[in-house]
């Protein structure tokens, strides 16, 4: 093989490389874009589980005020059920009271 052969080959296997490389390349640019698109889908479906989990504590923060709310009302009925039960056994002695009066104003 004479000199000018040796080079006309060692050229096309430049070349050949320059082509596989460019390939490479090519496929490398499309690996890092679809592993883009993939970490943005990530990101988004990340933001929304947080924006879920806010939601959901804000929801739960308002009910526990509800039930803050009605625990004390709750309270207060017990109190005023309380008082009720208190000022029923007083009418039951004063009505007992008044009916020993009466069965003795009958009797006399």
């Amino acid at each position: 093989m004479n000199e000018l052969e040796e080079l006309r080959a060692r050229v096309a296997q430049l070349v050949a490389e320059v082509d596989r490389l460019r390939d490479e390349s090519a496929h490398t640019r499309t690996l890092a874009a679809m592993a883009d698109r993939d970490s943005a889908e990530v990101r988004a479906a990340l933001q929304a589980r947080v924006q879920s989990l806010a939601a959901l504590r804000a929801t739960q923060l308002e009910q526990g005020n509800d039930l803050s709310a009605l625990a004390q009302a709750v309270s207060g009925l017990a109190v005023g059920q309380a008082e009720h039960s208190r000022a029923l056994e007083n009418i039951s002695g004063a009505i007992a009271l008044i009916l020993a009066r009466l069965e003795q104003d009958a009797d006399r």
